[in-house]
C-alpha cells in the first residue's frame, strides 16, 4: 500500500437558507438542503482524507460568508476558491477583497462572455492579471464557446495556474438525477476533448479527475470515462492532474469511500509518486496546503 497524504481537490459545502447565510435555491439546492462542513470533515475522516479545497456555491454568489468562517474555524484542513461575477463593477477590487479580508487562494469566473473583438479590451483581462499579481489560481467550468477565449488568457498570463474542472467537460443540458445529483448529458468523449488535450502545451493548466457520475451514465466504475482520463494522463502526466469528489453529490451514491478507488480501476499502472501527485501533492502545492 502506498503511504500518502490525500487531498480532495474540489467540494462544495453549504448550509440550509437562513438570515445568517442566505443564499439561492435550484433544483439541486433547495432551500432546506444542506452539507455542512462537519459533514465534510467526518467523510474525510473515515475516508482517510486529510484536507480539502472549498468551492464557493453557485448559490451562494459573492457572499462568502460561510466559506470564510469554515476557513477561518479549519485554517490547517481546508484552502478556499471564491466566485467572481464579471458582470459586476469592479471585479479586481472584490478580488482584492477576497483575499485579504476572507483568505481565498483561488477564484472560479461566471458570466464570463465568450465575445472576441479585442480580448485586451475583455472584462477579465485586468483581471487575470491581477490574479498573477496576487497568486490566485483560476478553476474554470467551461461551456464550449469560451475555450477560444480561455487560451488567449492561458497564453497571455503564463503565470496564472488555471484549473479545469471535472475533467475539463464543458456542460451543457444540465439536469438534476432522482438522487439529487446533478446530471449531464454529453457525448462520450465529449468534442471538446481535444482541445483541452491541446491546452496541455502550456505548463500552467491543470486538469480535476472528478464528476464521472454526473457524465459517465453508467454504474460506478464509470468505465465509459477511462479513455478520458487515458487521454489526460498523457497529455498532462501525473504532475498536472489531481484527485476530487465533488462532495457532497456523491455522498450517497457512490459513495464517498468508493471515489478513493476509482484512480485505481481507471489508471492501474501508475507509479507510486505518480498516485501521490494526483492523490494529494499536486492540490497541496497549488493552494498551499
Amino acid at each position: 500500500m502506498i503511504s500518502m497524504e490525500i487531498v480532495d481537490a474540489h467540494v462544495h459545502v453549504f448550509l440550509r437558507r437562513s438570515d445568517e447565510y442566505p443564499r439561492g435555491t435550484s433544483e439541486l439546492v433547495p432551500a432546506d438542503r444542506e452539507a455542512p462542513v462537519e459533514l465534510l470533515l467526518d467523510v474525510m475522516e473515515r475516508a482517510g482524507v486529510s484536507k480539502a479545497v472549498l468551492i464557493q456555491l453557485n448559490e451562494y454568489g459573492e457572499d462568502h460568508r460561510y466559506l470564510s468562517d469554515c476557513l477561518r474555524r479549519f485554517p490547517d484542513r481546508f484552502a478556499g476558491v471564491g466566485l467572481l461575477d464579471l458582470s459586476s463593477e469592479n471585479p479586481g477590487d472584490r478580488l482584492d477583497d477576497l483575499v485579504r479580508r476572507y483568505g481565498i487562494t483561488g477564484i472560479r469566473l461566471i458570466r464570463l462572455d465568450g465575445s472576441k473583438g479585442d480580448l485586451r479590451r475583455h472584462a477579465a483581462y485586468d483581471l487575470w492579471g491581477k490574479c498573477g499579481d496576487l497568486g490566485v489560481n483560476i478553476c474554470l467550468y467551461p461551456w464550449s464557446g469560451q475555450l477560444e477565449l480561455f487560451r488567449f488568457f492561458i497564453e497571455e498570463f503564463p503565470d496564472v495556474i488555471v484549473i479545469f474542472d471535472h475533467l475539463g467537460m464543458c456542460p451543457s443540458n444540465f439536469s438534476v438525477d432522482e438522487l439529487g445529483r446533478p446530471r449531464i448529458i454529453t457525448e462520450i468523449p465529449p468534442p471538446t476533448l481535444d482541445e483541452i488535450l491541446r491546452l496541455s502545451k502550456h505548463e500552467n493548466v491543470y486538469v480535476k479527475l472528478s464528476g464521472d457520475y454526473a457524465f459517465s451514465h453508467k454504474p460506478y466504475p464509470y468505465p465509459n470515462i477511462k479513455p478520458i482520463y487515458r487521454a489526460l494522463y498523457r497529455a498532462f502526466g501525473a504532475e498536472r492532474l489531481m484527485w476530487a469528489t465533488d462532495f457532497p453529490w456523491i455522498i450517497d451514491e457512490p459513495g464517498y469511500d468508493r471515489l478513493l478507488r476509482l484512480l485505481d480501476f481507471h489508471l492501474p499502472d501508475l507509479k507510486p509518486w505518480e498516485k501521490r501527485a494526483i492523490m494529494g501533492e499536486n492540490a497541496m502545492r497549488i493552494w498551499n496546503l
